[in-house]
Parts: structure tokens; C-alpha cells; sequence
């Protein structure tokens, strides 16, 4: 459990933060995220790391790098996280940067957090003070728009209508069973190496 690695996904204003925040207490991981990373790079290269360059930033790095390059370069300017203990990544946006996340990280454990366009809308507006065209503006950004891809990939889709309990118990299976088949295999080497 103390190298566990879990991804969250889901829209802006979705619960991502508040949900990897929590687990990330529950779990005593190491808690980062894309933005974080983003807004580190824009403080050492003196950009203004307001939410329109963030979002720009990023797309310009996929372009740079790929999706799959992308997450490598996010690992290399993490510099603060510690990625042979446990780790939980805010704000995948891409499943190829997910991809890469779990082929880099296998057994890593991806939650999608849904919630209505609505209630995103309202917690934008009250979040940044602005308007609900300036925030509907945000949630179609193009940044935005190949996320709920990742819904297909969740191993736990994450609604207001789940309780955090839920998730944590859904949690503590998948890193039993994890246990279970790493025991499985060391058993089985260890009789073949016999």
C-alpha cells in the first residue's frame, strides 16, 4: 500500500482536488498534481500562471512532447515527489497520458470524477467570480474536451451520488487483490526456481 499508485481524471470543477486531497490523507500519499507541476514551470520561467495560460501551457507541452511524452516530463519536473512510494496524480486529462501513467506505474488505479455541467458551471463561478458564459467558456476549452475518454478507463467512476467510503473500500479490494497476485507470483517463481 505505501507505493500505491492512483490517478484522478474528470472535468475542471469536478471534485478532482477535494477527492485526491481526501484519499491522499486516507492513504498518507504523496499528493501532486498537472496544474501544480505547470503552475512550478511557469513561476521559473516568469509566465503568469493564471488558469487560460495553464491551460494553454499544457496543450503547448503535448504538442512538444506527445501525450506519452507529456507524462514523462511531468515525472521529470516533479521533482518534490518521491515516485517509488505511494503517489496519487490530479488532473489527467488524456488517456494516452494515462496510458503511459499505468504502463510506467502497472496496477496504478484511475478515478473519474463525474459531475453535471451545471454544478461545474456553479462552482467555477463562485470559485473564480465570474460569470457562467466565462466559466462555460473554461469547461469548453480544448483542453477540456477529450476527458470524459478517460471515463472509459476508470477503474471507479466517482459521483456525487458515491460516498467517499464507497471509493475507499473499492480502493482496499484492488490493493488486496494486488497483494494477493504479487504473493501468487513471488510463489510461483520461487517454485519454479526450484
Amino acid at each position: 500500500m505505501k507505493n500505491i499508485k492512483i490517478g484522478i481524471a474528470g472535468g475542471i470543477a469536478s471534485g478532482k482536488t477535494t477527492i485526491a486531497k481526501e484519499l491522499a490523507e486516507k492513504y498518507h500519499l504523496q499528493y501532486i498534481s498537472f496544474g501544480n507541476v505547470l503552475r512550478n514551470y511557469c513561476q521559473r520561467k516568469h509566465i503568469i500562471p493564471s488558469r487560460k495560460n495553464l491551460q494553454h501551457l499544457g496543450q503547448d507541452m503535448i504538442t512538444k512532447y506527445g501525450e506519452k511524452g507529456f507524462m514523462h516530463w511531468i515525472i521529470q519536473n516533479a521533482s518534490a515527489v518521491s515516485w517509488e512510494k505511494g503517489v496519487i496524480l490530479d488532473g489527467f486529462r488524456h488517456q494516452d497520458v494515462y496510458q503511459e501513467f499505468n504502463q510506467i506505474f502497472p496496477n496504478s488505479i484511475l478515478i473519474f470524477c463525474d459531475c453535471s455541467i451545471t454544478t461545474r458551471i456553479d462552482r467555477i463561478c463562485y470559485r473564480d467570480k465570474i460569470s457562467p458564459v466565462e466559466a462555460k467558456k473554461i469547461i469548453e476549452h480544448s483542453s477540456e474536451q477529450k476527458v470524459n475518454n478517460l471515463k472509459n478507463y476508470a477503474d471507479f467512476v466517482y459521483t456525487q451520488e458515491n460516498s467517499l467510503q464507497s471509493l475507499v473500500e473499492y480502493i482496499n479490494s484492488k490493493i488486496q487483490k494486488s497483494l494477493k497476485d504479487t504473493q501468487k507470483l513471488s510463489f510461483l517463481s520461487h517454485q519454479i526456481e526450484k
